[in-house]
């Protein structure tokens, strides 16, 4: 399995539950019309959400997640299956860092950040 990159910093493989889950952006919307009928309209394509979890983080781990959850402009992101690589911004409050307890290497975290393709 490749590295998981995003913004081209390394992330720790998710692992979590699964790790991540790969979702897709409802891109389409209803308006009523002046005749009272409803008319659904599609924009676009179709875009992907990324729901990234990790456990048991050292902080050095968990301070990289945080450092790329604050950047608020595009980054790419490269996926661990494939390597394929999509532009995406981190969803607003996404990103939640929880203390689990104290193992041998110090502190270790719970970590989840989710992003959309741009």
């Amino acid at each position: 399995m490749a590295d998981l990159l995003l913004g081209g910093v390394t992330l720790p493989n998710p692992d979590h539950e699964g790790g991540w889950v790969e979702g897709a952006l409802d891109n389409s919307y209803v308006r009523r019309m002046a005749n009272n009928t409803q008319k659904i309209t599609t924009s676009g394509n179709r875009k992907k959400r990324y729901d990234m979890r990790w456990s048991n983080l050292s902080s050095a781990n968990a301070a990289t997640i945080e450092t790329q959850a604050s950047v608020t402009t595009a980054q790419t992101l490269t996926l661990p299956t494939d390597s394929s690589t999509v532009s995406v911004l981190v969803v607003p409050n996404s990103h939640n860092e929880q203390a689990k307890g104290i193992a041998a290497g110090g502190q270790v975290y719970d970590c989840a950040l989710s992003v959309e393709q741009v």
